[in-house]
């Protein structure tokens, strides 16, 4: 049978339905893998928060890449002492605070400037998840970022700001892991070795995230 190729040049193959005697690939382009911690190279009182990934031989997979942060919620007494948070205070930090605590992040390669937000991070990550993930991760996974399906037409009457409000009651502290969103980290290509990764993190204001 005789079959007419787009390209004449194309090379021929089969669907894997009918693939019943090829035995699968064997992957040995990767000899070993690591997970390194990164802190930032500023104290945490100081921002913005900068990361440094330094040039070495790895390849680096940048869809692999988590912000971890933990978090407390405190507020001001009438001598402007910082105290702890009671049951009785309805406070609780905006969806995805996780990721949307951010107010700016700029990425370079090898001083090269390949994003930055333009203070739109937060807006540009919540619209993005609300979007483009299915209810089923909103009510699963997304749950460590700090995001919870919201089943009502309301945002402060809804489950999901109960259950966030529930996290910081009494003051407590709290911890998030989440992807960084940035198109670099959205591709599946490897980041070749020697190259040195900058990651500058500018948080938002209080009054957006609470």
């Amino acid at each position: 049978m005789a079959f007419h190729k787009i390209d004449s040049d194309s090379i021929n193959s089969i669907t894997n339905a009918l693939d019943f005697f090829q035995i699968p690939p064997t992957n040995v382009s990767i000899s070993s893998s690591k997970v390194f911690e990164i802190l930032p190279s500023n104290p945490l009182t100081d921002t913005p928060y900068h990361f440094k990934i330094h040039a070495s031989q790895n390849y680096i997979d940048l869809t692999k890449c988590y912000l971890f942060t933990e978090f407390r919620i405190r507020k001001e007494n009438e001598s402007g002492q910082l105290v702890n948070l009671s049951v009785a205070d309805n406070v609780s930090p905006i969806q995805l605070i996780g990721q949307t605590f951010i107010n700016n992040m700029r990425i370079s390669v090898n001083g090269r400037e390949v994003f930055n937000s333009n203070s739109l991070y937060a807006y540009k990550t919540y619209f993005s998840h609300e979007l483009s993930y299915s209810q089923n991760a909103k009510s699963s996974h997304l749950n460590a970022a700090g995001y919870f399906y919201n089943n009502t037409s309301t945002q402060e009457g809804g489950l999901d700001t109960i259950e966030r409000r529930r996290l910081f009651e009494n003051s407590k502290t709290a911890q998030f892991i989440a992807k960084l969103d940035a198109d670099i980290f959205n591709q599946p290509l490897y980041l070749i070795n020697h190259c040195e990764v900058d990651i500058e993190i500018i948080q938002t204001i209080p009054d957006l995230f609470l």
